[in-house]
Parts: C-alpha cells; sequence; structure tokens
C-alpha cells in the first residue's frame, strides 16, 4: 500500500514539473497571420552587411516572387532568418516550395513598411535575419521561384524538432 501512494505521489509531482516546463516552451510559439499576397517581379532592399542590393526574376515564365505580408504575434524578442519560412504548394499535382529570399524588418503598424534585407548571395539564396520584438509586430518575407498561376500555399514556419541534442 506504502508503494502504491509513493508511486501516485512520485507520477503526480513528476507531472505537476514537466507540465509547467512544456507549457512554458509551447508559450513562446508564434503565431502567424497572412495579411495578404501580391506578385511582384523585383525586391529592392539591402543585403547583410547594408549595402544597396536587389533580387530580380530571371525567368518571368518560370516564376515571380511572391510577397506575403504577415501578422505575429511573440511572447518574447524573437530572431527569424528567411531560411525559416517556405511556401508550399501543389504544382500539377506534386508538392513543390519556394524559399524565403528577403524578409523585412518587424514594425508595430501594418501600413509602414520597413526595407528589405535580402538574403543574396549570387545565384543562391543565403539566409537574411531581422529579431521581431515581443508583442504584435508586422512584417514582409519574399519567396521565389512561384509560378504566377498559383493560387493557395502553405506558409512553413521551422521549429526544432529536438533541442540541444549534443555532438559525440
Amino acid at each position: 500500500m506504502l508503494k502504491r501512494a509513493s508511486v501516485v505521489l512520485f507520477l503526480v509531482l513528476g507531472f505537476g514539473v514537466i507540465s509547467p516546463l512544456h507549457a512554458a516552451d509551447t508559450q513562446i510559439e508564434p503565431k502567424f497571420t497572412v495579411l495578404s499576397t501580391k506578385f511582384v517581379d523585383t525586391v529592392e532592399g539591402v543585403n547583410d552587411k547594408g549595402e544597396k542590393d536587389s533580387w530580380k526574376v530571371k525567368d518571368q515564365k518560370a516564376g515571380l516572387i511572391l510577397i506575403m505580408s504577415v501578422k505575429v504575434e511573440t511572447d518574447a524578442d524573437t530572431k527569424f532568418l528567411t531560411s525559416d519560412f517556405s511556401a508550399k504548394y501543389q504544382r500539377e499535382g506534386e508538392p513543390a516550395m519556394a524559399d524565403c529570399i528577403a524578409i523585412t524588418p518587424g514594425t508595430p503598424s501594418q501600413d509602414s513598411q520597413g526595407r528589405w534585407l535580402i538574403g543574396n548571395c549570387g545565384d543562391k539564396v543565403c539566409k537574411a535575419s531581422e529579431t521581431m520584438n515581443k508583442g504584435t509586430v508586422y512584417f514582409q518575407l519574399a519567396f521565389e521561384p512561384m509560378e504566377p498561376d498559383v493560387k493557395v500555399v502553405d506558409l512553413d514556419y521551422a521549429r526544432p524538432v529536438v533541442k540541444q541534442i549534443k555532438i559525440r
């Protein structure tokens, strides 16, 4: 009887400790809302060195740049990388994905747009990053290549599946 009571007490106390840890981890999950989308053929901004830069579509028949205006709600200051985001969609019945090539800084108003920070490393996409302040913030993402006849996309945000893995 004493053993059973000890096991029950251990389980109750154990879950009491584990549950708040899990809840704290899920509280900082950002909540995204896509406010609008549009297609463009050029994004003008700056690169990671602060120099003027642009991203131009090489072949408009192959795809354009999809701009998403996004609202995010976070419980803490959060650093977002362009490589954290992708736009997934179906193309001729097959899954397809467009890389995020640029991000704007977060602003407190949906009407004010910041400069584009372009993750441009020649012909390949590199990461650019912006830190969004705690609370509700508005920013934009640019994805390329995206066929202009695509009508539905999923905004994907990468999160670690397993954190702090020790490499031996």
